[in-house]
């Protein structure tokens, strides 16, 4: 059956201000990908999903690969800090290093999210920390495909390039009493292969696999609903530097578990309070005998309450929360035993009071919020957020945004005490001020959307050297100016063809002139085009373009230069569909369907600055060619 233009076009978000509404009015510049628009281009991955989303690199390091969503080209290193990723509109939360999401990006069981919604720009005064570049939020799934129905499985299966074999299911049931929605992910792969030249000139090769695991829930009865996430992703990683070692992988536990109560005071009026545990269990040993190995434990428990009134010409969000993180394990050590035992264990407060207020002046919105936010030492300070936006025609809008977020210093800044690196107590936060200009036109068939951006970041947390000390230590010292241009559309002339494009550009500056610090490309261009034949195969095509990425001489002139430098590259994907039910006999509400899906169609070599250590010119950065079938069944 062909996909409905509504179901493509979709335009509703919750994330911006933890309410649905209105994609074009609404007070941020954000994205919506649907479950329709990926099941049309394919991915097997939400690393692979988020690559096609305007404005977003996705990127990595040799220490953590798969790890970066970069939002806008803000990308300091190999660790994803300025990106907040929600469940259903609740955090995951990394309290030790604020920025190893690798797991999310791996282990996310695809076939449980119903959309994503993808935030360009700040987000603290909602969500806290690190909500600072973007914001992704997964809704799940918890409908059903045949409305006359109570439950539902689908199971899929697939294997093919660099050792692949995957499963991925997911089970609802839906009655006048509770819902359930059960999603299950599962990925082994022995990886592509990494072949690059190391610091010392010796070339070798590394098979970059993976396994992963995941597991999600969303359930609901009455009043209650109740969250949960469980991901572990284990992948091999070079190291630190572009050394050539044996063989080492690092393993990464994520657990989310979110129960919420909601209470509607009136029509106008709801309460909703939510209890939210993060468990982060990070394991990593290494072969080398003088090499660190390290072993940690954390977590992280958040209240938050928050009422919403909303009329005909006003909503009023206002809420508060208060959240408890602290340490189960942390250890470091070598083959020869413990370096510097265990870290020293840390309990962190974190309170903070929101507002958000929208008045409607005939077509016009006008958005006031702020964050009222205590960090661990210190002072409260005050985060705001403005909003206009304008309903030129019913189909035609305009938007002007401030708003800004901050990053608070993560455990491993403030309290790290390892061989090469000591923390700085007394850190202040990271923060961010962006001015967004949008244009908005949507009809039936299709929207286009045009924005500048500018963003200014002070109190940047570098890492430097004190005189007369051997271990480095952070400072809040650098700045860092970005602007850019977004321009993203999607068109359904009828409900079989599909067509998705974006162009988006950016520049950036550091304090010192540096332009381009961040060594992100400056250009993206990307679009799909999918069809629906009349025997219900479907085609989906989907074409990026990045644009030469600058040279790692912009951070370190003394980088080696051995491997090939980072160039433009060209990366397609192809995904075919094949639903066979009918053919089979089988009834509306069953389904059976062949898929082949090839990544990297053009078989391009794809190098990126390496930006863990900064010491070298590139490194690869993406498979070659892959190619991939399977099939899955709807019963």
């Amino acid at each position: 059956m062909a996909l409905t233009i509504e179901q493509l076009m979709q335009i509703e978000i919750a994330a911006v201000s933890k309410v649905n509404e209105d994609l074009h009015t609404a007070p941020g510049v954000a994205s919506v990908i649907s479950r329709e628009e990926m099941n049309r281009f394919g991915g097997h991955s939400l690393y692979e999903i988020l690559e096609r989303v305007a404005g977003v690199y996705m990127g990595g390091s040799i220490l953590y690969p798969r790890n970066n969503a970069v939002i806008r080209g803000d990308q300091v290193n190999g660790l994803d800090r300025r990106v907040l990723v929600l469940l259903n509109g609740r955090p995951f939360r990394d309290a030790l290093n604020g920025g190893i999401n690798y797991t999310l990006y791996n282990a996310f069981p695809v076939a449980a999210i119903e959309r994503l919604e993808i935030i360009r720009g700040p987000g603290s005064v909602l969500y806290g920390t690190n909500a600072y570049s973007g914001v992704i939020n997964i809704i799940t799934r918890n409908t059903l495909s045949n409305e006359c129905a109570d439950q539902e499985l689908e199971i899929g299966v697939s294997g093919g390039s660099f050792g692949h074999h995957a499963v991925n299911g997911h089970f609802t049931r839906l009655n006048e009493d509770y819902y359930l929605a059960l999603g299950l992910g599962y990925v082994d792969e022995d990886g592509w292969d990494f072949n690059a030249i190391d610091l010392q000139g010796q070339m070798d090769s590394r098979k970059m696999g993976r396994r992963d695991l995941g597991l999600s829930l969303n359930a609901g009865y009455s009043d209650f609903e109740f969250n949960l996430a469980l991901l572990k992703s284990t992948q091999n990683y070079i190291g630190t530097s572009m050394l050539w070692t044996p063989p080492t992988e690092t393993s990464v536990t994520r657990l989310l578990g979110d129960l919420g109560y909601h209470l509607d005071l009136s029509p106008e009026r709801k309460l909703n309070f939510n209890l939210t545990y993060n468990l982060n269990n990070m394991f990593s040993e290494s072969p080398i005998p003088s090499s660190l190995s390290l072993s940690s434990k954390t977590h992280s428990v958040l209240l938050e309450g928050n009422q919403h009134w909303q009329t005909e010409k006003f909503t009023w969000l206002l809420g508060a929360s208060l959240e408890y993180a602290w340490s189960g394990k942390i250890r470091s050590w070598t083959q020869a035993g413990d370096v510097l035992g265990r870290q020293p264990s840390y309990h962190d407060t974190i309170a903070l009071f929101y507002t958000q207020f929208d008045y409607t002046f005939d077509r016009t919105r006008l958005t006031i919020g702020g964050q009222m936010v205590k960090n661990p030492k210190q002072n409260w300070y005050f985060v705001p957020r403005l909003g206009l936006s304008h309903e030129i025609t019913p189909n035609f809008s305009a938007k002007l945004l401030y708003s800004e977020a901050y990053r608070a210093a993560t455990q491993v800044e403030r309290n790290a005490q390892l061989p090469a690196l000591q923390g700085t107590p007394d850190l202040a936060p990271e923060k961010v001020g962006t001015f967004d200009a949008q244009l908005f036109y949507h009809q039936d068939q299709g929207q286009i959307s045009l924005t500048y951006f500018r963003s200014q970041q002070e109190d940047l947390i570098t890492r430097g050297l004190l005189p007369g000390e051997s271990r480095r230590r952070h400072f809040n010292l650098g700045s860092l100016t970005l602007h850019g241009i977004e321009l993203e559309g999607k068109f359904s002339p009828e409900e079989r063809w599909f067509i998705t494009s974006s162009l988006t550009y950016q520049t950036n500056k550091d304090g010192h002139g540096v332009k381009n610090y961040t060594l992100a490309p400056n250009w993206l261009f990307k679009y799909g085009v999918s069809y629906v034949f009349p025997s219900n195969l479907s085609l989906g095509l989907f074409h990026q373009y990045v644009s030469q990425m600058p040279g790692i001489e912009q951070r370190n002139p003394k980088a080696i230069q051995y491997n090939p430098e980072p160039s433009a590259y060209h990366l397609l994907s192809l995904n075919i569909d094949l639903p066979l039910g009918k053919r089979f006999g089988l009834s509306d509400d069953q389904d059976f369907v062949l898929n082949a899906y090839i990544y990297n169609l053009l078989d391009a070599e794809i190098y990126t600055p390496e930006i863990n250590r900064e010491d070298m010119s590139s490194v690869p950065a993406k498979s070659g060619r892959a190619a991939y079938a399977g099939f899955g069944m709807r019963f």
